[in-house]
């Protein structure tokens, strides 16, 4: 009898668990498997998630050769507003790695993605570095992390916000740029990180951080903990002007001395956005690489550039 011939298939959420299962391993993040799978399940359960999850698997007849996640976002191009794909947890079970199941699996993703009206890109942010991705058609964007030391002050000012508060607080700009390729975080997806590190401090018995950012002016910025890596997180940084953006790094300084962390740690954007030189050090950053792959002309992968961490999934 000939093979199965492999093909990709979206699942649904009866299938979801025993795939959380099976990656539990790589993408379990320290966690206990009942709290993985916990974490998995409510993330799901998101706003964010409801709206713009698929998952995939690439497979011949039963056997499963490897899977992924995508989340369609709204994305522009030259002004022309339409919707790209994040890639997340790309998985192959490890009897079938070296055989290049998950290539295929992202190129039939690719073919079918790219069929969609209005679509521009497939993107992801890569741990394993460039060259698997950049075989398939990626192309790798320069990471560098702009790092803060944790430093105790009274920030004056400034308004810090509440995990209730983001939606109401949060600016609704920078909107599609008419050059370039813009991808926005939006106030659904930070969420769904802020819901992310607090199923992380319930499952190891802390509590989660009392505030999630601050506002100053027409600026904004937003955090999560990261205390494996003993690290706050900014997810973005929105400010029209170096003072603002001072004193919003500063305010998560001060969270962050105040939660016990060493450090804040945010993705450096290139798009003009005003770092104060003279607050932090530029690193490279060696994982969550953003890689992306086009599908119109027009997209211009250098022309990629704001890219807060908010958009990782």
């Amino acid at each position: 009898m000939p093979a199965a011939v492999a093909e990709l298939r979206l699942v649904g959420a009866e299938d979801r668990r025993g795939l959380d299962a099976a990656s539990f391993a790589e993408w379990g993040g320290g966690l206990a498997l009942p709290a993985h799978l916990e974490r998995e399940r409510a993330l799901r359960e998101t706003p964010w998630s409801r709206a713009s999850l698929s998952t995939w698997v690439w497979e011949a007849g039963e056997e499963r050769l490897a899977f992924c996640e995508t989340y369609a976002v709204p994305s522009s191009v030259e002004g022309v507003v339409g919707v790209s794909w994040e890639i997340a947890s790309v998985f192959t079970p490890e009897a079938c790695r070296g055989k290049g199941h998950a290539s295929r699996m992202l190129d039939a993703l690719a073919d079918q993605l790219g069929m969609v009206p209005d679509a521009q890109a497939l993107l992801l942010y890569s741990d394993v570095g460039e060259a698997m991705y950049a075989r398939l058609g990626f192309v790798g964007l320069p990471a560098w992390n702009r790092v803060f030391p944790a430093e105790a002050a009274l920030v004056e000012g400034v308004r810090l916000l509440l995990p209730e508060g983001l939606a109401r607080h949060w600016p609704r700009w920078p909107a599609a740029n008419e050059e370039g390729f813009t991808l926005v975080p939006s106030v659904e997806q930070l969420g769904w990180h802020l819901h992310a590190a607090e199923l992380r401090a319930i499952a190891e018995g802390r509590a989660p951080l009392a505030t999630v950012g601050a506002v100053v002016g027409e600026g904004a910025i937003a955090w999560v903990e990261a205390r494996e890596h003993d690290e706050l997180r900014v997810l973005d940084l929105v400010t029209r002007s170096p003072a603002e953006a001072r004193l919003l790094l500063r305010a998560a300084q001060a969270a962050a001395a105040e939660a016990g962390l060493a450090a804040v740690v945010a993705w450096e954007s290139t798009d003009g956005a005003p770092w104060p030189e003279t607050l932090g050090a530029r690193m490279e950053r060696r994982g969550a690489v953003p890689m992306i792959r086009p599908f119109v002309a027009e997209l211009d992968v250098e022309a990629w550039r704001r890219v807060p961490r908010g958009l990782w999934v």
